[in-house]
């Protein structure tokens, strides 16, 4: 083993190296902002989850409980069968 390297530690080609530190400085962000985004990502996650939920109690149920029958969309909840449109079936 050479002198200057220690043991467990990789060193990379200088091509491959200069690379990576290419990635990294284009691809890194400020700490704040990556902040931002998994703060904006969480309250669309959130949103999103509400809207499922208030569409579940309007609509009576969702589709994990529902079945499709002769090209007719129903959600089934606690035995009260709905009728829903294509497109609240594949919301929920």
């Amino acid at each position: 083993m050479p002198a200057t390297q220690e043991k467990g530690v990789r060193c990379l080609p200088a091509r491959q190296a200069s690379v990576s530190n290419f990635y990294r400085q284009i691809f890194t962000l400020p700490k704040s902002v990556n902040m931002k985004i998994a703060t904006a990502i969480l309250v669309l996650c959130v949103l999103n989850f509400m809207a499922f939920a208030i569409g579940c109690i309007v609509y009576g149920g969702s589709s994990g409980n529902g079945y499709i029958e002769e090209g007719r969309y129903y959600f089934s909840d606690h035995g009260k069968i709905t009728e829903v449109s294509l497109e609240i079936w594949n919301y929920s």
